[in-house]
């Protein structure tokens, strides 16, 4: 599977870290990321006419998060696993540098 990890900024370099704390740094980040996706898949690239705030995200994202959240539930009930015990497996099993 295609994967790209995209660095940003750095939090110890000071320049970088003042640059991610602003809401345009981000947006532009964002749009150039969006833009290159676009490009890669031969695609114009669509601006966003109005910006949405956070509020309206949720709204779009909270039925898939409740529906995933929900199946997650469910295998858990059937293999007799619970969220804590599935965090304490994650945390203990992957190893952390």
């Amino acid at each position: 599977m295609p994967a790209v990890l995209i660095e940003a900024g750095f939090m110890d370099n000071k320049k970088d870290f003042l640059l991610m704390k602003s809401e345009n740094y981000r947006k532009e980040c964002a749009q150039e990321i969006c833009k290159g996706i676009c490009n890669y898949f031969q695609i114009n690239y669509k601006a966003e006419n109005s910006a949405k705030d956070y509020k309206e995200i949720l709204k779009e994202v909270s039925p898939w998060a409740d529906i995933y959240i929900s199946d997650i539930n469910n295998i858990l009930a059937k293999t007799g696993h619970n969220w804590s015990g599935l965090i304490e497996k994650l945390y203990y099993t992957i190893p952390i540098k």
